[in-house]
């Protein structure tokens, strides 16, 4: 057999050069790494010992695949309490990570062909995942109009593809890498154009609550039937290796992602999920 008899989707994709840079540069502890979107603390104490515990008590069986109840009702009254989410537990999935979490969601909402919008600078793991989906990718340059992606913007990247089936916007607010953080007005704007093409929204809300005088938003107040939100613990409470993420969506669509994340990792670390209980509740 012969590598370029692999699947042709898996070698237009990369390594990321910025984990690598990140890698190669860890050995040196004098370094102030401006790499990696990570706290530069530790993770709480109280946390820690929950995990501990989790262990000590022999949490370590399965999960039930969506996440332990008392987590998603945790999830649920948190992000409920700090940025109005409206979702009930029923329709939180627990993940392993954002990345998986974006992962499954792309995987579930689009078929082969579909078109996706991508603000950039952007991320790369959308693109990747994008390209491994078999999606085209439609990046859209915002630097013009100060890192927001414009209603107008959306507006010509559709008519740019008349042949194409545009079919979601990946936005990330805050966003990575240029620190924007979107006001209300800025998504409210962006509803109508998404409305009228029927594009579904993967609201990547992982940097919510590290906003500097500035209110955390998100799209999915004004946009609820199409618009997933991806979260987790990585930067709010700098579990990056626990490795925690959560989807939040409509009913009957969240339970389709659960079943790509249910046939693609199972479930996330039940320890994990014990330490996340903690941070959600007492954090």
């Amino acid at each position: 057999m012969q590598l370029d008899q692999i699947n042709p989707y898996v070698s237009k994709v990369m390594p990321s050069a910025m984990r690598k840079f990140d890698h190669d540069i860890s050995a040196d502890k004098k370094i102030i790494k401006l790499t990696l979107g990570e706290p530069n603390f530790n993770v709480p104490e109280h946390i820690k010992q929950a995990a501990i515990e989790a262990i000590n008590h022999n949490e370590s069986h399965y999960p039930y695949y969506w996440g332990y109840q008392p987590l998603r009702e945790a999830a649920s009254n948190y992000y409920q309490e700090k940025f109005g989410y409206d979702y009930p537990a029923e329709q939180i999935l627990v993940t392993v990570g954002a990345t998986e979490a974006v992962a499954s969601t792309i995987k579930a909402l689009f078929k082969p062909g579909d078109a996706v919008i991508i603000p950039t600078p952007a991320y790369p793991l959308y693109n990747a995942l994008t390209t491994l989906n078999e999606l085209h990718t439609i990046l859209v340059d915002t630097s013009d109009d100060g890192f927001v992606l414009t209603p107008e913007k959306v507006q010509q990247a559709v008519s740019a593809h008349p042949d194409w089936d545009v079919k979601g916007l990946i936005l990330t607010d805050p966003n990575n890498p240029t620190g924007v953080a979107y006001t209300e007005d800025q998504l409210k704007a962006l509803v109508p154009v998404l409305k009228e093409q029927g594009i579904w929204v993967i609201s990547d809300e992982i940097y919510g609550e590290l906003t500097y005088g500035q209110k955390h938003y998100t799209i999915s107040k004004w946009l609820p039937d199409q618009t997933i939100i991806v979260n987790g613990l990585s930067k709010s409470h700098a579990m990056t290796g626990y490795r925690l993420g959560l989807v939040f969506g409509p009913a009957g669509f969240m339970d389709e992602i659960a079943k790509v994340h249910q046939y693609t990792v199972t479930a996330a670390a039940s320890i994990v999920q014990y330490a996340a209980i903690e941070a959600l509740t007492n954090g």
